[in-house]
């Protein structure tokens, strides 16, 4: 009953299928010591050109008691960088010296940048830590074959490593809704990724 079910899933997919997925944001990992964080990053110009990096690791420098900061060599694109202020969490770039910001605690300041997304949880960790290394990587969840786009192919995979736990695919990514287990829960949410890109 459940290869019926998965087969009409796919079914399904395939009418989707003419377009891959739009990303509207990226989720990445954010890996120091012993610790893992993850963020959600809003699609931008920024945002795209520090993507395009990953993996990446980074010395960050603890400063001013409220952020981590690496200066890249060479500056980044902007396409709403303005004078605003930042909540907790919120990571960010500061263009005049190409400075690649998390926040972890407030000042109120408000200052020209160009907000690229936030740490979803936990960012009060880098307070106190120092300056320390720091490894960003992509999470793209529902590309479970790596090849950059969500799409029936990625359907096909992730119904084929059900079937046969032999398939070989991206697990992170397979685990669409984040759930801890790849199951036909993660089909509809990889089928729903691409529909939404179709609306």
């Amino acid at each position: 009953m459940i290869r019926n079910l998965l087969i009409a899933m796919m079914m399904m997919a395939t009418a989707f299928a003419h377009s891959a997925c739009a990303q509207t944001e990226y989720k990445i990992r954010l890996t120091f010591g012993a610790h893992t964080l993850t963020a959600t990053l809003t699609d931008n110009s920024t945002t795209r050109a520090f993507v395009a990096k990953l993996p990446l690791t980074l010395p960050m420098m603890d400063l001013y008691g409220n952020e981590m900061c690496y200066r890249f060599d060479e500056a980044l694109p902007t396409d709403s960088a303005y004078n605003q202020g930042y909540e907790v969490g919120d990571i960010l770039y500061w263009p005049p010296r190409h400075s690649f910001v998390i926040r972890y605690a407030q000042n109120g300041e408000v200052f020209e940048m160009q907000k690229m997304g936030k740490v979803d949880a936990g960012v009060e960790i880098f307070e106190g830590i120092g300056d320390v290394d720091v490894t960003f990587e992509l999470i793209n969840l529902g590309d479970v074959n790596d090849d950059g786009t969500i799409d029936i192919a990625d359907v096909s995979a992730t119904i084929g490593y059900i079937l046969d736990a032999d398939e070989d695919i991206n697990l992170t990514n397979a685990d669409a809704n984040q759930d801890g287990v790849i199951d036909i829960a993660d089909v509809n949410t990889i089928i729903s990724l691409i529909v939404s890109s179709n609306v």
